[in-house]
Formats: C-alpha cells, sequence, structure tokens
C-alpha cells in the first residue's frame, strides 16, 4: 500500500516539476538547442524509469515486506540524492545572460 501512496506522491508533485526542469536545463545548456535539452532530458529519465522497473520487478515478489521496504529504502534514497543535487547546482541562466548582452 505504501508502494502505492509514494509512487501517486511523486506522480502528482514531480510532474509540475518537469516543465521547471526543462526550462532550466534549456537555460543552463545554453548553446544547445531547447528541443535537444529537453529531449535529452526526457529520455534520460524514461531510460532510467525503465531500468528501475525492469530491476525493481525481479526482486520484488508482492509477499515480502522487507524486500519492500529494502526497495522503497532505495527509492528515497535516489530521491534523496537528486535533491541534494538540486540544491548543490548554481544557477547559471546562460540563454539569459546571451540575451539580456544581446538587448544591451
Amino acid at each position: 500500500m505504501i508502494t502505492y501512496i509514494s509512487g501517486g506522491c511523486i506522480g502528482i508533485f514531480g510532474y509540475p516539476l518537469l516543465t521547471t526542469a526543462t526550462d532550466f536545463a534549456t537555460q543552463t545548456t545554453f548553446p544547445v538547442g531547447e528541443a535537444t535539452a529537453g529531449g535529452i532530458l526526457l529520455f534520460g529519465g524514461q531510460f532510467l524509469g525503465v531500468i528501475l522497473v525492469v530491476i525493481f520487478s525481479n526482486f520484488f515478489d508482492g509477499e515480502s515486506i522487507i524486500l519492500t521496504r529494502v526497495l522503497n529504502s532505495i527509492l528515497i534514497l535516489m530521491f534523496v540524492i537528486s535533491l541534494i543535487f538540486l540544491f548543490k547546482m548554481k544557477e547559471i541562466l546562460r540563454r539569459n545572460e546571451y540575451e539580456r548582452l544581446k538587448i544591451d
């Protein structure tokens, strides 16, 4: 049950961040086109999701509570690591700087 709740919360609260993350990726990787940066970001997320589904479906049997807790702990750990990377990343908006210099 907790797996469904945590998966639902990630879906509900993670989806609005998708547009923000895509915009941030296009800002920080300025010489690269917007579609390329967004496409690579979406591909990476889908690829990681497929890998996690394949790996976790091989280990998850639905009966073991301990294994369920271990898999949920792995997902929570991955989420915390991504939050650490997010907060440690410096905000360098290259596209905004270029457009500001272009206007001046």
